[in-house]
């Protein structure tokens, strides 16, 4: 049999034990820093998609909130909107408008009698003073329904026997139909 020396011995021992804390740190250590690794990278992901969701539902309720104060805006607007149905008001209306500034007004032309229209299409013919056209167009423009002015002209007319200066306005209008 073969006889190691003390030294060899111990010098065996050292090896021995040094390869079971290699083996145990590969077998144990590595694994355990690569698996904490791996929940540092989980953890990461997870708080960036949670701040996309939280950054998301931040927009969210901000949307909400303008939603909200969309509609109460828009709440009174109904009453600006043309329905199928309001001819009549808005034929007496504009007939009860020159009446107020001491013009003469004359309704041209409209498609108020077509069927299943999308928008109503009015033209007018106004004269009188200076000032008093200037007064008209400012409650024109102060009208219960949105009106889109397409077209206006302002012409000067010949003087009238009591020497004022008269002048005619041509307007075509067009409002939407709300359906």
């Amino acid at each position: 049999m073969i006889s190691f020396s003390n030294e060899q011995k111990i010098t065996a021992v050292v090896i021995a034990l040094s390869l079971a804390v290699i083996l145990i740190a590969v077998g144990v250590v590595y694994p355990t820093v690569r698996y904490i690794n791996k929940i540092n990278q989980d953890t990461l992901n997870l708080r960036l998609y949670l701040e996309r969701r939280y950054e998301n539902v931040k927009k969210m309720h901000n949307s909400l909130q303008q939603v909200k104060e969309i509609r109460e805006k828009v709440a009174g607007y109904n009453r600006h909107l043309f329905y199928p149905g309001d001819e009549l008001l808005l034929i007496t209306t504009l007939e009860n408008l020159p009446a107020r500034h001491q013009v003469e007004q004359k309704i041209e032309s409209t498609n108020l009698d077509q069927a299943n229209k999308k928008q109503v299409n009015i033209g007018l013919i106004v004269s009188g003073g200076y000032t008093a056209l200037l007064n008209y167009l400012s409650d024109l423009e102060s009208f219960d329904y949105f009106l889109n002015v397409t077209q206006l002209h302002w012409s000067a007319m010949a003087k009238n026997n009591q020497n004022l200066d008269q002048f005619q306005l041509r307007l075509q209008l067009s409002l939407y139909v709300n359906q």
